[in-house]
């Protein structure tokens, strides 16, 4: 008792003695301290608002630079080109993101060539037709009397307004107008900015202040904007309530109420504090662990709380035996999910590859009859490179449930990337199935408001009919699909003649991957001749294969490559070998060029305009001198693909050449949409040039060709009377075997890189 009357009045005596620090403290540090803390925050608000609004000017200055200082718009002032404003203005674009309200571009005098509102609201549409003639008007004024671009916060009637004004010019000393964009910061953007950065703009007004002002509870802070003309055109001023100070008066208030009452209870609870705390605590850790060892029960738990070295104990046991269950639970996880990654598709949930497999082997080895049948997905990797792989992700899950749906006595499994493999032991059905899956893939896929049209191939094999192992079926099956896919089946199944095709296409396709090991890959060159000019300037690329001494055209081995995947592989030879040798003659005649055949399946490959590049830069081209070629026809399978593609090409320099040209069933308004330079006309049309129909389309060729400033190259001349034509028809350049035939590239260096003629 002794101890506790002792206690109690050295508490006490602290407790009194505190207080008298606390008050002294609180008057001449904490509340002067707080005051100074509550107007620092208010200065940091302030300064967060003037960051945020310079930001935002800035972000449509940097915007309106890339439009100011862009050939395109220079172009369009002069030119009024429509089509600048259709591909450059459209809703969802840069200026709409960042809240632009009007968009003005000038002429030099500041008239008005175009002009654009974006209105976000009622008050939006009233400010732009109230506010239209005070801008233009400060905008006249600015561009008569200073010539730089400049950025500001202009005030009309009491409504901030972000305006950048910049020079349309590609040079300091060549400008054609003006680019401007506004954004009003009206009572909505200001609600905004206020949400957004949390802060009170209590009022805005033309009187400009920087002094701070301390009201009561509150603080009042402002912030002055220029104009464009450099010149204090608004303030902003935020409200900051006082809250530090307000609630450590309330603080102080409350000590004192309940000091007296947290003395006397603190006494009393530190008496008994040691016992409740320690000694009561440990024997509860001690009874738990020996019911855990006697029971083994791992999900005993220790119930205690606190924030002391015997609770950190507690917790630690705690944790101990939640890292036991956990281990225990995981393991039991862990093997599950094994399974589930061995034998079944992450994707489409279906089994895979493995468990398909363990499914046929032990149909075999219980001796079942059964069916297989190897579905794949037509030009699926089309899909992926067009739509994306996401895309394509979302297509295989539709058709896998698709799929299951229509197999339901059968087992279904996603068999490879494309390719899924239903097994059915039932053959009374298997044919009902064939053609309800044929009947399902009928239709298109809606996916996201997409039609999505399905091509399949099947390949049907038996056991034991077919193979009596499990290589042998699915071998069987696949050679059955591949018969399918080739010849536009929508189901094959298996014979033994397919497997003699099979293997003669084997052989092919193993001669042809001999023939890239052993570079038996060449480029032959056909002379181009300018009847203009009167001399050759030009020749087109042409890749020949040579394996063991026998000769094989392009129309018969390139189907092969590319189902072997091998396309670019070879494309990429052909642009690295005739990009080399273009380099060697170019040294002996610096404006030569070489045409290349190339195909939209080419240039659809992500890494194309890369390599081509690199190759420019590996032999140090003119990028001029080369020019691609391609069929009227692959343009018109997606014209804006197309001309997007073909525009990369012409941003490196080179020429776009149609092949083919006047056979095809494009429209001249596709022609107009793609960069091209060049037309070659199609040799059908100059080996019966005698007719007057063919004179009559290669007239208009001609005129199309003038108008657009197209080139025309003739193909396929071979006789004196079809040269007579063409000059009389004043045809600039041809091409054929009246001149050579393709040839090897050192005979053609000898005779017209060489030559003096």
């Amino acid at each position: 008792m002794k101890l506790q009357r002792k206690i109690l009045k050295d508490m006490t005596l602290l407790a009194i003695f505190l207080v008298f620090i606390f008050l002294f403290t609180a008057r001449f540090f904490i509340i002067n301290s707080i005051i100074e803390t509550d107007k620092q925050r208010a200065i940091e608000r302030i300064n967060r608002l003037n960051k945020y609004i310079l930001k935002h000017q800035n972000i449509l200055y940097n915007l309106c630079l890339d439009y100011s200082k862009w050939k395109e718009t220079y172009d369009f002032i002069t030119n009024k080109n429509q089509d600048y404003i259709k591909l450059n203005f459209s809703f969802s674009n840069s200026f709409d993101k960042n809240g632009v309200n009007f968009l003005f571009i000038l002429d030099k005098k500041g008239n008005i060539i175009y002009e654009r509102y974006n209105s976000n609201s009622t008050a939006d549409e009233i400010l732009n037709k109230t506010l239209k003639k005070d801008i233009l008007k400060d905008i006249k004024t600015y561009i008569q009397n200073y010539n730089k671009d400049t950025a500001g916060i202009n005030n009309y009637k009491n409504v901030p307004t972000i305006l950048i004004i910049q020079a349309v010019e590609t040079g300091k000393l060549n400008k054609n107008g003006y680019f401007v964009v506004g954004k009003y910061l009206n009572e909505e953007e200001i609600s905004e900015i206020n949400d957004e950065l949390t802060i009170d703009i209590c009022c805005i007004t033309n009187i400009f202040s920087s002094d701070l002002q301390h009201k009561d509870s509150y603080i009042i802070v402002p912030t002055t904007f220029k104009n464009i003309f450099g010149k204090p055109s608004i303030t902003f001023n935020i409200k900051y309530k006082m809250n530090f100070y307000l609630e450590t008066l309330k603080n102080i208030k409350i000590f004192f109420l309940t000091y007296t009452l947290v003395i006397i209870l603190s006494t009393l609870y530190f008496m008994f504090k040691i016992k409740k705390t320690v000694l009561d605590r440990v024997i509860i850790i001690k009874d738990t662990v020996d019911e855990i060892t006697r029971t083994s029960n791992t999900k005993i738990r220790i119930s205690l709380n606190g924030n002391d070295e015997i609770y950190i104990l507690s917790c630690g046991i705690n944790k101990m035996l939640d890292t036991i269950e956990n281990m225990t639970k995981k393991l039991e996880n862990n093997i599950k999910n094994f399974y589930q990654l061995a034998y079944y598709d992450t994707l489409t949930k279906l089994p895979n590859r493995n468990l398909a497999i363990k499914h046929i082997e032990e149909l075999i080895k219980q001796n079942k009859t059964f069916n297989v049948i190897l579905i794949d997905i037509d030009n699926f990797k089309i899909l992926n490179d067009v739509k994306g792989h996401f895309f394509g992700d979302v297509v295989l899950k539709l058709i896998s449930k698709k799929l299951t749906s229509k197999i339901n006595n059968g087992f279904i499994s996603r068999f490879g990337g494309d390719e899924f493999l239903a097994v059915l032991e039932n053959d009374s059905e298997i044919q009902i199935i064939v053609n309800n899956i044929i009947e399902m893939f009928s239709s298109p896929l809606l996916i996201k408001g997409d039609k999505i049209y399905i091509d399949i191939s099947m390949g049907i094999a038996s056991f034991p009919k077919d193979g009596t192992n499990l290589q042998c079926i699915l071998k069987n099956a696949e050679i059955a699909m591949y018969h399918a896919k080739k010849n536009k089946l929508n189901y094959q199944y298996f014979d033994t003649s397919l497997n003699e095709k099979a293997l003669t296409s084997f052989e092919l396709s193993n001669k042809i991957k001999e023939a890239l090991e052993n570079n038996e890959f060449a480029l032959y060159y056909q002379p181009i001749y300018s009847l203009t000019e009167n001399k050759i300037k030009s020749a087109e690329a042409l890749l020949r294969l040579f394996s063991k001494n026998t000769s094989m055209s392009p129309d018969k081995f390139l189907p092969i490559v590319k189902d072997l995947g091998l396309i670019n592989e070879i494309n990429n030879w052909v642009l690295d070998n005739a990009f080399k040798q273009l380099s060697i003659w170019n040294k002996y005649k610096k404006d030569f060029s070489i045409s290349i055949n190339i195909s939209f399946s080419q240039i659809y490959s992500q890494d194309f305009i890369d390599f081509t590049k690199e190759c420019i830069k590996k032999y140090k081209i003119n990028p001029k001198n080369i020019i691609f070629e391609i069929t009227e026809d692959e343009t018109l399978e997606d014209i804006d693909k197309a001309s997007y593609i073909l525009d990369s090409l012409k941003n490196i320099g080179i020429k776009i050449a149609i092949d083919d040209f006047g056979t095809g069933y494009s429209s001249l308004a596709y022609i107009t949409k793609l960069p091209v330079d060049i037309l070659k006309i199609d040799k059908s049309l100059i080996k019966d040039i005698e007719k007057e129909k063919n004179i009559e389309i290669i007239k208009a060729i001609l005129s199309i060709s003038k108008t657009l400033n197209f080139s025309v190259v003739a193909e396929g001349v071979e006789t004196q009377k079809q040269l007579e034509i063409l000059k009389n028809l004043k045809v600039e350049k041809i091409q054929g075997y009246i001149l050579d035939p393709p040839l090897k590239a050192y005979e053609f260096e000898t005779k017209y890189i060489k030559s003096k003629t």
